[in-house]
């Protein structure tokens, strides 16, 4: 597989949340796009909840948005991973499903949680139904309203 790289001064102390928050969507959207069409190209895809991939959290300062297969491969995915899986198979299947996210500030960097809105209100979240624990620092971060992308 041959590796391809965003890299965007978003996240940073002296980007703005708006922005950095645009960029979010930006880049979601296309993984999102990509794991629809890679669902229309192998629709026997096993759904992220039954392909034996589990959360997995990357280092501090390193941040790879992997498609379907490459998560399969590694057999793990972080929150955008996994949420943008569940919103392709959610598509595919009919369900105008979004990525959505919590943010807040931590020191000098806004750090994210992605996670699955359905139109009936539903919030799915993939990395905690896939391994995420409680001592994970989304706890506190739950509090604030998701952000819809789209």
């Amino acid at each position: 597989m041959r590796r391809v790289e965003f890299i965007t001064s978003a996240f940073r102390g002296n980007a703005s949340v708006h922005e950095s928050q645009t960029y979010l969507q930006l880049l979601l959207h296309a993984l999102v796009a990509l794991d629809v069409a890679f669902l229309r190209f192998h629709p026997n895809t096993p759904s992220v909840y039954r392909a034996s991939v589990r959360y997995h959290r990357e280092p501090r300062g390193h941040e790879q948005w992997l498609q379907i297969p490459s998560v399969r491969e590694q057999t793990w995915g972080d929150c955008e991973d996994l949420a943008a899986w569940r919103v392709a198979e959610l598509r595919t299947q009919g369900v105008d499903a979004w990525p959505c996210f919590h943010w807040r500030k931590l020191q000098t960097a806004l750090v994210y949680h992605i996670v699955v809105c359905r139109p009936d209100g539903i919030v799915e979240d993939p990395s905690r139904v896939l391994g995420m624990g409680s001592d994970e620092a989304w706890k506190a971060a739950l509090a604030f309203p998701q952000t819809k992308v789209g």
